[in-house]
């Protein structure tokens, strides 16, 4: 058996300080530094056959595994069965069209989704009804998950879902709830609410029970609104203020409060040198490790950090990815240049003994689109973090790997980033998290020290919020690749591409 290091480790008394390592160990210590996602198998281990419970024992330490998601979600409704039959009717406005689309199929169900075509400028609500369908209620803290597919980014739209007690459909009395269109990505979305959603207003400040800083997440009541323990027998998906972009719907579904562990990856983009010395002892303070994102042109400013100091947070355990070489606008370069940022940066990481940075990348200025995702594709990345969709989630861990969403810490309010964070962990989500310039201070400031600065203090308070998610079970912290091997993919040898 071998495993190959993810990152450097202390095995026996020995340091084993080189990213990539391949190392043979002891059976049972190479199984625990695969289990903790430090390592990852090169030879797995061999399946003996003169014992059946020996080779089940081993079978497990081979075969990946999900490890944060506890309970699958329950399917509540789809748009068509395995027959193909359409299980919904639906309200649409002049020249927008439902049609089943068997060529993009449902990730959770594999069955057809609908596709909705938006004639341009219309930006009412089309509507999608499932009228006297199974009952069902929900619990206190339970999630609903919406599968819908976005085929651009837009900001301006919005997704409902109306819940009623009726079979009729159209009775006074409901709950609405919803997500803004700026919180999903191009691609499929997998939309998580909250049965009881606390949403902090722009200029509140210290909410400690928020879950979101998104309007659309508040529930809203019709007539003389429903409970939260009421029983739902007719359901309204609502999309509309996406004049001119096509919608993919492919289900609802349900999960039970402590359905799925959290995942917080805190991030930081340019390296910024008072990031290393003021910001980065706070997150270690708690265990927390963090996710790099470097461009090599701004290694030899003083502002930022040097390779001596990218060598030090690598032995420390935490993570380095590519941010280009010189950190352009993707989306206005050619092809050809977007090749020789990646070729170029590939070259200089993979010189210096730090493949990690050659395979993972997060966008310039967080932009990317159709053509730049299929030039990192064509590079060799196996991960990009973007920004569009904020959070996402460990069910269907496996969508949207060139354009994964993410939190700015740095916010006017810093305390809608509270809200965001206890949302993430209480609805069981996952949220790559990215800074850059840390100030020291802020303790008392309810508002951040200015554009892509954040306050020390602030950090402080957020990493402690996400410490007593995490010794309360919700949730744990990760650098992103480690994230993805706690989900059972190996991001390095599995494609999440698509």
């Amino acid at each position: 058996m071998s495993i190959r290091l993810l990152m450097s480790v202390l095995v026996a008394g020995v340091h084993y300080g080189v990213d990539g390592a391949t190392l043979s160990l002891s059976e049972a210590l190479e199984a625990d530094l695969v289990a903790q996602g430090k390592a990852v198998w090169v030879t797995r281990p061999f399946m003996r056959d003169d014992s059946f419970a020996h080779s089940i024992a081993h079978d497990r330490l081979a075969v990946p595994r999900n490890r944060l998601l506890r309970t699958l979600p329950a399917q509540l409704l789809v748009p068509y069965d395995s027959d193909d039959v359409a299980n919904f009717t639906s309200s649409l406005w002049p020249s927008c069209t439902l049609a089943q689309d068997i060529t993009r199929v449902v990730p959770a169900t594999g069955l057809p989704s609908v596709k909705l075509t938006v004639v341009g400028g219309e930006v009412r609500n089309n509507e999608l009804r499932w009228f006297n369908h199974q009952p069902f209620t929900l619990g206190n803290d339970d999630v609903l998950l919406l599968l819908v597919y976005c085929e651009q980014s837009i900001s301006t739209g919005w997704v409902y879902i109306r819940l009623r007690s009726g079979t009729v459909g159209n009775e006074a009395d409901f709950r609405t709830v919803g997500q803004s269109t700026g919180y999903m990505r191009q691609g499929w979305n997998v939309i998580v609410l909250k049965n009881t959603e606390v949403v902090a207003g722009g200029s509140e400040y210290g909410n400690t029970n928020a879950t979101s800083s998104n309007s659309y997440n508040a529930w809203t009541a019709g007539g003389a609104g429903l409970s939260e323990s009421a029983t739902f027998r007719s359901t309204t998906i609502l999309i509309g203020g996406v004049g001119g972009v096509n919608w993919n719907i492919g289900g609802l579904f349900k999960a039970p409060s402590g359905w799925c562990k959290a995942a917080i990856m805190f991030g930081v983009d340019d390296a910024f040198r008072s990031f290393y010395e003021i910001g980065l002892p706070i997150i270690e303070a708690h265990g927390f490790r963090v996710t790099f994102n470097i461009t090599p042109k701004l290694m030899d400013d003083p502002t930022y950090m040097s390779m001596q100091h990218v060598r030090d947070v690598l032995s420390r355990g935490h993570e380095v990815w590519g941010h280009s070489l010189t950190h352009p606008d993707f989306t206005v370069a050619t092809v050809e240049e977007q090749a020789r940022q990646f070729s170029q940066s590939q070259s200089f990481w993979r010189a210096n003994g730090i493949p990690s940075a050659a395979r993972f990348f997060a966008w310039p200025q967080n932009k990317y689109n159709d053509e730049t995702i299929t030039s990192a594709r064509t590079a060799g990345i196996r991960l990009a973090r973007a920004a569009a969709g904020v959070h996402f989630q460990s069910w269907l861990p496996r969508l949207g790997g060139l354009c994964l969403p993410s939190l700015q810490m740095e916010q006017s309010n810093p305390w809608l980033v509270d809200a965001t964070l206890n949302g993430v962990c209480l609805r069981g989500q996952s949220c790559i998290t990215y800074m850059h310039d840390t100030v020291d201070g802020g303790s008392g400031i309810d508002s951040y020290p200015g554009a892509n600065k954040h306050y020390a203090d602030h950090l402080r308070r957020w990493c402690q919020l996400v410490a007593a998610h995490v010794k309360a079970g919700r949730a744990e912290c990760f650098t992103v690749s480690q994230y993805f091997r706690a989900c059972g993919i190996d991001p390095e040898l599995d494609d999440v591409t698509a």
